[in-house]
């Protein structure tokens, strides 16, 4: 979906948790045309490109890549948090957990 140019340009701009944005503008597709091909809300991939999720599973990482036929570093440069499902789930569990003890704590 993007040229070796659009690559270059996008591997060149600056980033603050990752260049949805920027391959999203160079590809010429909406949100809404990403999210039905990585199989995925548009509210998912709206919150991606605002920067609202802290971090992204590999295998979702994988799916905007293969979309934007780049490689994952491309979109997500060092620095974004990435993790498997595995461990997306148990730090959901995690952060469930923490919530109900804060409202005993409030007891």
């Amino acid at each position: 979906m993007l040229t070796k140019s659009h690559k270059l340009t996008l591997r060149r701009s600056p980033h603050e948790r990752n260049r949805l944005r920027k391959a999203i503008e160079l590809a010429g597709v909406t949100q809404h045309e990403v999210a039905f091909g990585v199989k995925a809300s548009p509210s998912y991939v709206s919150d991606l490109v605002n920067g609202r999720y802290r971090s992204l599973t590999v295998r979702n990482a994988h799916r905007f890549a293969s979309f934007f036929d780049c490689r994952i570093e491309d979109l997500f440069p060092e620095g974004c948090d990435m993790e498997t499902e595995h461990e997306q789930g148990h730090r959901e569990v995690e952060d469930k957990n923490a919530f109900y003890r804060s409202l005993n704590d409030d007891n």
